[in-house]
This record gives structure tokens, C-alpha cells and sequence, in this order.
């Protein structure tokens, strides 16, 4: 154990690693993985799900017995680092207390950088303030208004799975909302009918108009489905579960093929295909009758005809907190950009791109996080034109990690273990950065050009930092060798206690014994 290091966290630490690892384990045998790690983030499965042991507190508020570091402390350490080629001219940098909540360094903290990925972070944050964390997103099939006639109603849940997996998560199963439809079909007597589909929560367009179009766009290359309230798999039309894949070009369309073939194997005739269309409003129920006007009741010959917007059939999404947990841990561009749109919705803004940008965006402003020059055009960060301040990210996650927002606890948990989970799996594995490996939890992200990691670390005396680095002008060639900088970046976080020698010598800086 480290000196000063409390020994809350030292128990945290030990069972959050073996709940990690073994629901790794479950997740790699069984369980089917939806995500999208972005353009040159390979996801790894998520550790998080129903099943999965309660988290503890995420992070303890360091004491006496840990002291702060200092900007010049910092500043001996990550300067010449900064300096790595691979990074190109323009990083920003902020480090945060999570304790105090003071920016402890900063480099360019202040300047508007492209976030990619760790974007994604506001958009977490965001739908755990807006919706709650056991909020969950809904798949229904109604009655339709002709009879003979279902609706199957799209409600925002990009991972409603063909397949849902036994493993953590567990995702809503198409499958089974095909088997309680049939059930309540039965009950009525009907055996043959008409599938129409509703996707009309959220609005046109499905494709953000600053992603890259084209053959080799976001889109057609298989890294983010069209945007649609109805998507069954991520619109994935084949492997792998997770990461870049092929996706259809009309996800609700597909969805509803899928449903209707899911109900023929339930047991019900379908006639046709499906088609587009609005799920009538449930009627009012019928006031019951006066006992003088109420004739003596017979058995019914055949069952009552069903009323359109009957409710036939529903299955929900894992809390967003673990919707949250799986957009983070595997950088799940489709997840996100849905989740987005959820925050528009309960904010009362239209939810399509800009409507869910602004959302977040005021979400995250509620917060008491300085929002001033943050500029979104999506929720996952897949648009280069986005803009966030370093100390943006690094506050956002030293508040999640607070125990004054318990309920954005989810953003931290969510995050990747070094060299054990998520998309920081297959890094810190080297010899220059392994030291750190359990200790750095961090979110990443890459486009062409940039790269950024942003997370959550605790340096050799024990004081839990959060940190984002941001590099936006990364030399062409060198992704590779810019996500290696970036990890040594946190590896000198976890490393030193990062205090100038004077402030080391001062008995207020010094640190004390732990209980």
C-alpha cells in the first residue's frame, strides 16, 4: 500500500478490480457486446451490469493524511512530456483535486480544444442529472387504430437486442416482446396481423452534418448507425458486436422486420410487411355502467375487440446508469448519441442533433461547470467542430467523483481500467507506462488529428486527481504514437506526489499517517 493512501479507497480499489475482472470474464464467454469504440478505438466489454456487485463510493475525499499537489510540482513532471512530438503544438491540459475541487495545473486549460470521444463524458453527465440513474428507456407494441393491426413503438433504446445474451449487461430482448405480444394477441383471439412501426420520438436527421459523408463517412463505414428512436442490435447487419460493423441504412425498418419475424415465430400470422406509421392514442377508459342501466351479465361469446393503443407488449433498458457505465467503458458512439436525445426530450427541446447538443450543453451548465465556449454538434463526439476546455472534462469528472453528485457517480465507475477493461484494455502495457495499470481510469478519445484521454487517477500520496489531456493538432501517421504519450502523461500523474520540495517541507503539505 501506498503511504497516505486511505484505506477506503485501498478496499475500494481491491473489490472494484475483482468485480471488474470477473464480469470481464462472464462478458468475453457469454454475453453479447453492442458499442462502437469510434474511429480508432476498438472497444473491450463493459464491466458493468445488472448482477454486478453495487459499486461503493467512488472515490474518498483525501484528507490530512494525503497532500495536495502543487502547479509547479506538476509542472517538473508533465512539462517535458508535453513536449512528446507525437502530441503536436496544441495540448491542453487540466488537473484537478477532486477533494478541494481546485485546478492544481494547467496548461491551455482554458482554450477550446476538440474533445473527440471524452465528449462523451458531458453527454453522460448530462442524462444521469436529466433522467436519474434508474431511469430506463421503453420498446412498446399497441394496438394500432385498424383492427388486426400492431404498432411496434420505437422508444430510444439502440441496444433492444435479436439476442440479448446472458451475460452483463442485459440488454431488452426483442424476442420477448415478440413472445408477451403474442400472448396478449392470443388472449384476444387474434391470430393474424398487420406489424406497422413507429419511430417518431425522435427528429430528422439521423446523420450530424458535420460527420464526414460518403462512401467513407462515419455512416458507410459502419462507425455510428443513422440516428433513429427504433434500432434493434445497433443496426448492426453483421459482426463484430462491437466496434465498427456493418449497418443497415433504415435501422427502424430493420427493427420492424426483425419484430415481425419474431412474432411469426411466436405463433402469429403476419400479413405483409411492415410499414411506417403513428401508434394511435390509448382511448379514455369507459366509465362503468350504473347497476339500474346494467343488464344481467352473460358469459361473452368471444373476447372484447382491443382498443387502439391498447398496450400489448413492453420491454425496458438496464438503468442509465449502466446505460451510461457501457457508453463510457466502450466508447459506444450509437448509445450515446441516443441518450443525448433523451436529455433533449425531458428538457422539453426537439431531439435531433442540435436539440440534444443544446440539452447537454445546459445540463452541464446546471452542474456549476463553466460552459461559456463549450460548442457540441452530437452527442458522441464523432464531430471534429466540437470544442470543450480541458478544465471543462476535468471538473465534470472531479464533481462525478465528489460525494456531493452521488447520482453522477456512474460517470466514474463507467470509466476504463488501465491495461485490465474497456478501451484502455490493451494499453499501459509497456514498460514505460505499466506502473500504472489499476491505477488511471480514464475515457478516451481519437479522431484524425486528435487525441485525448481524460480520467481519474491517484498519484503516490494518495490524492485522487482528475485530469484531461487534449491534443487537437496530433501529427499526421502518429495515432499510435500519441495515445503512447498520453498514457505516459497519467502514468507521471500516478507516480509522483507532485509537490515542489519546499511545499513538501511544509507541515501542512506533509503527510500524515492514515487511520
Amino acid at each position: 500500500m501506498r503511504p497516505g493512501v486511505p484505506e477506503g479507497w485501498r478496499a475500494w480499489a481491491i473489490t472494484a478490480l475483482s468485480v471488474v475482472t470477473a464480469a470481464v470474464l462472464v462478458l468475453t464467454i457469454t454475453g453479447r457486446m453492442p458499442g462502437d469504440g469510434g474511429p480508432d478505438e476498438p472497444p473491450q466489454p463493459s464491466p458493468t451490469g445488472p448482477g454486478a456487485q453495487p459499486a461503493p463510493a467512488v472515490l474518498e475525499p483525501a484528507g490530512d493524511d494525503a497532500a495536495e499537489p502543487d502547479d509547479a510540482g506538476i509542472a517538473a513532471v508533465l512539462g517535458p512530456l508535453l513536449r512528446q512530438p507525437a502530441l503536436g503544438p496544441r495540448v491542453g491540459v487540466s488537473v484537478v483535486d477532486v477533494a478541494t475541487g481546485r485546478q492544481v495545473f494547467g496548461r491551455a486549460a482554458g482554450t477550446p480544444t476538440t474533445p473527440a470521444s471524452t465528449a462523451k463524458l458531458l453527454t453522460a453527465a448530462a442524462a444521469l442529472a436529466r433522467l436519474g440513474p434508474e431511469h430506463q428507456l421503453t420498446t412498446t407494441v399497441v394496438a394500432g387504430a385498424a383492427a388486426g393491426q400492431v404498432v411496434l413503438v420505437g422508444g430510444g433504446d439502440p441496444t433492444l437486442a435479436t439476442s440479448p445474451g446472458s451475460g452483463a449487461p442485459r440488454w431488452a430482448s426483442l424476442p420477448t416482446l415478440a413472445a408477451e405480444t403474442a400472448a396478449a394477441l392470443r388472449s384476444r383471439g387474434v391470430t393474424r396481423v398487420a406489424v406497422v412501426y413507429d419511430d417518431g420520438l425522435f427528429a430528422p436527421p439521423t446523420s450530424a452534418a458535420q460527420w464526414p459523408d460518403g462512401p467513407d463517412g462515419y455512416v458507410a463505414s459502419g462507425i455510428v448507425a443513422p440516428v433513429t428512436a427504433l434500432a434493434v442490435d445497433e443496426a448492426r447487419t453483421g459482426p463484430p458486436a462491437v466496434g465498427t460493423a456493418p449497418r443497415s441504412a433504415d435501422p427502424s425498418a430493420a427493427a420492424a422486420r426483425a419484430f415481425a419475424a419474431a412474432l411469426t415465430d411466436a405463433g402469429v400470422t403476419v400479413t405483409g410487411r411492415p410499414t411506417r406509421g403513428r401508434a394511435p392514442t390509448a382511448a379514455p377508459s369507459t366509465p362503468a355502467a350504473t347497476p339500474a342501466a346494467t343488464p344481467a351479465a352473460t358469459p361473452a361469446a368471444t373476447p372484447a375487440p382491443l382498443a387502439p393503443g391498447t398496450v400489448l407488449g413492453a420491454v425496458s433498458s438496464p438503468p442509465v446508469s449502466v446505460l451510461v457505465e457501457w457508453t463510457l467503458s466502450t466508447s459506444d458512439n450509437d448509445l450515446a448519441e441516443a441518450l443525448a436525445r433523451h436529455v433533449a426530450i425531458e428538457a422539453g427541446r426537439t431531439p435531433d442533433f442540435a436539440g440534444a447538443a443544446a440539452a447537454v450543453r445546459a445540463a452541464v451548465g446546471e452542474l456549476g461547470l463553466p460552459v461559456a465556449d463549450l460548442q457540441l454538434y452530437d452527442g458522441s463526439g464523432l464531430a471534429a467542430a466540437n470544442r470543450a476546455r480541458p478544465e471543462l472534462i476535468a471538473r465534470l469528472l472531479a464533481t462525478a467523483a465528489s460525494d456531493d453528485r452521488p447520482e453522477l457517480r456512474a460517470v466514474v465507475t463507467g470509466l476504463s481500467v488501465a491495461g485490465f477493461v474497456g478501451t484502455l484494455a490493451e494499453r499501459f502495457t509497456g514498460p514505460l507506462t505499466e506502473p500504472a495499470a489499476g491505477l488511471v481510469r480514464g475515457k478516451t478519445g481519437t479522431l484524425t488529428g486528435v487525441g485525448a484521454l481524460a480520467g481519474t487517477v491517484l498519484d503516490a500520496d494518495g490524492r485522487a486527481l482528475a485530469f484531461a489531456f487534449l491534443a487537437d493538432a496530433v501529427p499526421a501517421g502518429a495515432v499510435l504514437e500519441a495515445r503512447a504519450a498520453l498514457d505516459r502523461l497519467a502514468t507521471a500523474l500516478a507516480s509522483c506526489g507532485c509537490r515542489t520540495p519546499s511545499a513538501a517541507a511544509t507541515p501542512s503539505a506533509a503527510a500524515s499517517p492514515s487511520g
